[in-house]
């Protein structure tokens, strides 16, 4: 997982979007198309040799769970802070989660669902995936994101899925509050909280004993490395600019 190239990000189209235009249309729809997700979800872990009942240490997930059609207004909030209002780039109304005790289910996870479109299972294609152990952010948490296009008879939705290993989903609560801090201040748009935690890197030392606040007082009043400056006059620009695009 950490090396095969086949296990790499991919995406097909770029961005990804549903059918659909209209939020009440996607969340009826993903009602609609829920139990047959739960079916093809299960002969995933069927494969997998995961039981989909089995309790994990980290409740409340199983070792299938399949999420609510995600809320109105949780969606309402992610269309206005991440797609600028275009309701049909949502494409995690209808979602699941897989957890795998070992690496060889989770290789088997990523299998079945890469090769469903040359099985049995012609009606789901993976359209996205996301290698998070290989690319973490900067929670350090990592997974496996598959965005899963089912397509019949005209209709065409893109819902999600995330593999779990559960040695590390034992430590998810915690760096989860880390990324739902840092969504708050970014709005939602966690690509740029990433990129920002990595400028802050550059900035803070491993060993240092000071706050952040401090240090970059004390870059400013004392040092003349010019690039540490523009790494925080960028972030700087890039807080100043969110946050003036989630006020208007």
């Amino acid at each position: 997982i950490l090396v095969n190239p086949k296990y790499d990000n991919f995406t097909t189209t770029a961005p990804l979007h549903q059918q659909l235009k209209d939020l009440h249309e996607i969340r009826e729809e993903a009602k609609r198309l829920k139990p047959e997700f739960e079916t093809y979800i299960h002969s995933v872990a069927k494969f997998a040799e995961i039981n989909p009942e089995q309790e994990i240490a980290c409740k409340p997930y199983t070792g299938v769970t399949m999420g609510n059609v995600k809320a109105e207004r949780n969606c309402q909030n992610k269309i206005k802070n991440d797609y600028h209002g275009d309701a049909s780039r949502i494409i995690d109304v209808l979602r699941c989660s897989i957890v795998c005790t070992n690496a060889v289910q989770l290789e088997k996870v990523c299998d079945f669902l890469l090769l469903s479109e040359t099985s049995e299972c012609k009606k789901w294609k993976v359209v996205r995936m996301k290698n998070r152990f290989r690319y973490t952010n900067f929670t350090c948490y990592g997974d496996m994101l598959f965005n899963l296009e089912y397509t019949s008879e005209g209709t065409r939705h893109v819902c999600e899925c995330q593999v779990h290993l559960a040695n590390f989903l034992i430590n998810k609560e915690t760096s989860h509050e880390y990324y739902k801090y840092f969504q708050r201040i970014y709005h939602g748009n966690i690509e740029v909280a990433d990129s920002q935690m990595k400028l802050f890197d550059t900035l803070v030392p491993e060993d240092s004993t000071k706050d952040i606040k401090q240090h970059v007082m004390s870059i400013l009043k004392r040092s003349r490395d010019t690039s540490q400056i523009q790494n925080i006059l960028k972030l700087a620009h890039v807080i100043c600019d969110t946050e003036l695009e989630a006020r208007a």
